[in-house]
């Protein structure tokens, strides 16, 4: 289950946007023209710091648990969910979605659940995933 961005963009997205706020940081705080080519260098390493740490968090991956018990799992995947501040918003698709709600959902991202048979796909963010794969395993 493919649902948003992996490591490739989510970096690129992140790099472009911090090097350029990190080169025009250097340009004005720094009193340094572009033609001396310290303000690109440091909005370079400023963007690959930025770039590498966001796409870490951000970046969206995904993971398959298996279980016996359909109900059992369903339950202990919504407390584990409700734990964290989501809940269920919709279902598309046989594709469960789990959000924060209110100001907590435009920073975290939503979470995908699809149920196969015995298995389940958990896809969201690096951050969450991480987070979830500790709790539900």
């Amino acid at each position: 289950m493919q649902i948003g961005p992996g490591f490739l963009p989510t970096f690129l997205y992140y790099f472009t946007g911090a090097t350029i706020i990190f080169t025009l940081l250097a340009v004005k705080g720094l009193g340094l023209g572009l033609s001396t080519g310290v303000p690109e260098q440091l909005g370079l390493v400023g963007g690959l710091v930025a770039g590498g740490f966001g796409a870490y968090m951000n970046q969206t991956t995904s993971f398959s648990v298996q279980f016996r018990d359909r109900k059992k799992f369903l339950k202990e995947l919504d407390t584990a969910l409700r734990e964290l501040g989501y809940e269920q918003t919709s279902e598309i698709e046989s594709v469960q979605v789990y959000e924060r709600s209110s100001f907590r959902k435009l920073f975290s991202g939503k979470i995908y659940v699809q149920l196969e048979g015995n298995s389940a796909t958990i896809a969201s963010r690096a951050s969450n995933t991480r987070q979830l794969r500790n709790v539900i395993g």
